[in-house]
């Protein structure tokens, strides 16, 4: 194996994964072999193709090798011939300097090595997590690897931790479309149509489809099959305090109203506003609420609740008088017994619907005089 003609240095901080891997060949003198050419500097190798020669005139006395073999940890994704490589990096793990591929039984050999210390990468290939001698996922307290003249350095079997394959989605001819408007706080200027809006589109598959609002705040998001959705709206990181929507005008996926498409065509969805209130979303439908019994003396009246869409978390009641004292409701339901010092008095029933990121509903009902 000869060493490369072209040194490349990774990012700091990141590990230096060896993902841009091409065979070439060194002309002059016979030698070939494999080396690394920096993705984001194809033309690096053309400078320095004769330098590399002389480097690679390292005498066969001296020049030692990395030996050994990589496995999969799934059986059924063993290592492929050529999928997987081993990076021979300098010391400080900053500069590639050998690579080696892997044959069809996981084994590799990085030749024609000087004697020195290194640090040994593992390039997954995608298919297999990357890896670091010794079973590191960064570079960071790596364990060294000393060559020495002339010598074979042996190490033990790596094992590569097999990463599945990312789930693919189904492909349609449908599509949503619509457009996102920014709502300030009250008293401040609204936002406008917003661009950058991410706009997630959850089925039935494992992942959504995702697209962003253009600059004039709409979106198409298309390649959809049939099937019902629910919409997610994120706003950019930029966009000040606004907070995140499902379709329509709702806080969480269980309450969002699904979107269908069908036949292949396209949705189109109503105009969709990201507010900065969290707590600003409307109930879909409200019944009445009412009051009934007799407003007399040792007569029980109650209130009753009309159903809400979707249902609230916390509805909490109240009996009031006129004077302002408080009456002591019977049960959850929320009855009262009228009592004799009540005689004369104006009574009242009050209610609080409580949903998170739902607008808060209250309320003051007047019930009548109570006479005997």
């Amino acid at each position: 194996m000869s060493k490369y003609s072209s040194a490349t240095t990774s990012p700091s901080g990141s590990p230096r994964a060896a993902r841009h891997l091409r065979k070439a060949t060194l002309v002059g003198g016979g030698l070939t072999g494999l080396f690394l050419l920096a993705a984001c500097s194809p033309s690096a190798a053309s400078s320095d193709g004769i330098a590399s020669q002389n480097a690679a005139a390292l005498s066969a006395t001296r020049a030692g090798s990395v030996t050994g073999t990589i496995t999969s940890s799934d059986p059924a994704d063993p290592i492929a011939a050529g999928g997987v490589a081993a990076v021979l990096y300098d010391a400080t793990a900053d500069t590639q300097l050998y690579t080696a591929p892997v044959d069809g039984s996981g084994s590799y050999a990085l030749t024609g090595v000087a004697p020195g210390t290194y640090t040994l990468f593992f390039s997954g290939g995608g298919q297999h997590a990357d890896e670091w001698f010794d079973n590191l996922p960064t570079s960071a307290g790596a364990k060294p690897v000393v060559v020495s003249s002339g010598k074979a350095k042996s190490i033990p079997d790596v094992e590569l931790l097999a990463t599945p394959m990312a789930p693919t989605h189904p492909v349609g001819t449908g599509s949503i479309s619509g457009a996102v408007f920014g709502v300030a706080r009250p008293g401040e200027e609204d936002l406008g149509m917003l661009p950058d809006v991410e706009v997630r589109a959850f089925g039935s598959g494992e992942l959504p489809y995702s697209t962003q609002t253009d600059q004039d705040g709409r979106f198409v998001l298309g390649g959809l099959p049939d099937g019902e959705y629910k919409l997610h709206f994120i706003p950019p990181a930029d966009s000040f305090e606004l907070v995140d929507e499902w379709y329509s005008d709702k806080p969480n996926e269980a309450y969002s109203q699904s979107v269908l498409v069908a036949g292949g065509r396209d949705s189109s969805v109503k105009w969709t506003d990201l507010r900065a209130d969290p707590n600003h979303h409307l109930y879909d439908s409200i019944d009445t609420f009412s009051v009934k019994g007799d407003v007399r003396v040792g007569a029980t009246v109650s209130g009753e609740v009309g159903k809400i869409v979707p249902a609230p978390y916390v509805v909490s009641y109240q009996w009031t008088r006129d004077d302002g004292k408080s009456l002591t409701a019977i049960g959850p339901d929320g009855r009262y017994t009228i009592a004799p010092d009540d005689l004369g008095h104006k009574i009242f029933w009050s209610y609080d619907v409580y949903t998170p990121g739902f607008v808060r509903l209250t309320q003051k009902i007047e019930v009548g005089t109570v006479v005997r």
